[in-house]
């Protein structure tokens, strides 16, 4: 079992996935089972489909996120400005079900 936390403070939406996506190919390069994501309204309101290109882009097999004023990631705590913080882990033998 292998855990990872994010944080993007980039501006723009691609430069913030790519960030993040990056780190995340990095950080779990076995695959991601459980990608948890917290986005700033700034980011949220520049691409409405931010979850779903985010799990798409990284492989995740499940996927949970909401909007926040402030986030954390990556040891960092963020409350002004656009951000994108995401915690990640690689599950091996564990099934998860979203309801």
């Amino acid at each position: 079992m292998q855990w990872c936390s994010l944080l993007s403070t980039q501006t723009d939406v691609e430069q913030a996935l790519d960030e993040i996506v990056t780190g995340l190919q990095a950080a779990l390069p076995q695959g991601i089972d459980l990608l948890l994501c917290f986005v700033t309204p700034d980011l949220a309101a520049a691409e409405p489909q931010l979850g779903e290109r985010l799990k798409t882009l990284s492989g995740a097999r499940q996927l949970l996120g909401c909007s926040a004023g402030g986030v954390i990631g990556g040891g960092v705590e963020h409350e002004t400005g656009p951000a994108l913080a995401v915690t990640a882990a690689s599950l091996p033998g564990v099934e998860l079900s979203l309801f």
